[in-house]
């Protein structure tokens, strides 16, 4: 038999897993979400993704800013034995999380490595080859609770942001699942993480940068880590442009942001170690395009630089 649960998460990533959960297991009986926040250029507030899911699927949900909000509602709320926790974006106090029997956050990493607000991003910056996702307790201390159950994932060459988040999802949601049945069984084995820590902060606008004087592969694990959004950056002709696709060309390295060579093949930019060819970009105020037709509709000229 199927247990009722609460459901906290915020983002699209979050958005994904409660879609799987509706499908191969059952809808929450109530949602959690921020509110949500103005955005953009002309600071338009939106609707948070997850709460338009919950409106879509009748499902009772409540939007907060903060815990101290709930205080005020909480003991009208007919809550299930379970919280499951997603890219919630806030901490969730002991106070709240104390009125459940059990509480599983499905964290996109192999605790306690990377754990924070960025894991998968992290990962991918750091050139990690494999991770995972683990489903934990919610604790006082970020991403610190004990582990229900784990798996491990493969992080391949060409994998960025959008295609490791789907894989980690495929991979996450059976596992959820599984622990969601076993609790439901009586079958819970808990285990305390062990091992080095790793964090995984909040990526800062600052990071989406560039250095053009840093490795090829360092460059190019960046642009697979923001890819595609928000979008790895440069400047060129005094314009943001979004790198979002590159491969590494072993070589004797140019001077760094110096655009080398322009063909049907990309752009070829000199790094501090080897080349890098970009396949994929985004102009500022344009859409997506690949190389060739950027290079065509720019006029892009060997000896140009990317700052």
């Amino acid at each position: 038999m199927s247990m009722e649960y609460v459901f906290a998460g915020t983002d699209e990533f979050s958005l994904e897993l409660l879609k799987n959960l509706s499908t191969s297991y059952k809808d929450p009986s109530c949602i959690l979400t921020q509110k949500p926040k103005p955005r953009g250029r002309g600071l338009k507030i939106l609707p948070v993704p997850v709460a338009k899911f919950a409106v879509e699927k009748n499902i009772p949900y409540l939007e907060i800013g903060s815990f101290e909000e709930l205080k005020q509602e909480i003991d009208h709320l007919d809550l299930a034995r379970i919280l499951v926790v997603c890219s919630f974006g806030l901490y969730i106090p002991s106070w709240f999380t104390e009125r459940f029997d059990w509480t599983l956050n499905f964290h996109p990493s192999l605790v306690p490595e990377y754990r924070g607000a960025a894991p998968i991003q992290r990962a991918l910056l750091d050139g990690r080859k494999e991770t995972g996702v683990s489903i934990i307790e919610v604790s006082a201390e970020m991403d610190a609770g004990r582990i229900y159950d784990y798996v491990k994932v493969q992080i391949d060459e060409d994998d960025n942001y959008e295609t490791l988040s789907k894989k980690l999802l495929e991979a996450g949601t059976p596992l959820l699942v599984k622990v969601l049945k076993d609790i439901s069984n009586g079958k819970i084995n808990l285990k305390e993480q062990s091992g080095e820590v790793i964090l995984a902060p909040k990526i800062t606008k600052e990071e989406l940068w560039i250095d053009w004087a840093q490795p090829a592969q360092k460059i190019k694990n960046k642009i697979r880590a923001f890819s595609p959004k928000p979008g790895a950056r440069t400047r060129f002709r005094g314009k943001m442009l979004k790198i979002l696709k590159a491969e590494v060309i072993e070589g004797t390295s140019g001077n760094p942001g110096e655009i080398v060579s322009v063909g049907k093949e990309g752009l070829i930019i000199g790094t501090s170690d080897g080349f890098l060819k970009v396949e994929k970009v985004q102009p500022e105020n344009s859409r997506v395009m690949d190389a060739f037709e950027f290079v065509n509709g720019y006029r892009v000229q060997a000896g140009e630089m990317l700052m």
